[in-house]
């Protein structure tokens, strides 16, 4: 079953306690399940959309010009 975090650098080793991404401590969690995440900012509009994008320099604005992607996480440690 796939779960999908929608949480900001979920997916981002930069900066990940212990170096490990929060959606690889969660999939470590979850037998038989692929966990999706994001490497970078979430950005949801008004009209539904969701994307994923850096931050602006200097600004609370997504930079469309910096796309991130969705990361896929499957469990590696024995529980």
């Amino acid at each position: 079953m796939p779960v999908y975090i929608y949480a900001c650098n979920a997916g981002n080793t930069e900066g990940a306690s212990g170096g490990e991404p929060f959606a690889q401590k969660v999939a470590d969690l979850l037998p038989n399940s692929s966990v999706y995440a994001p490497d970078s900012f979430g950005w949801f509009s008004e009209n539904g959309f969701a994307g994923i994008y850096d931050k602006s320099n200097g600004t609370n604005e997504p930079d469309y010009s910096k796309p991130g992607s969705w990361v896929k996480y499957e469990r590696q440690s024995e529980q």
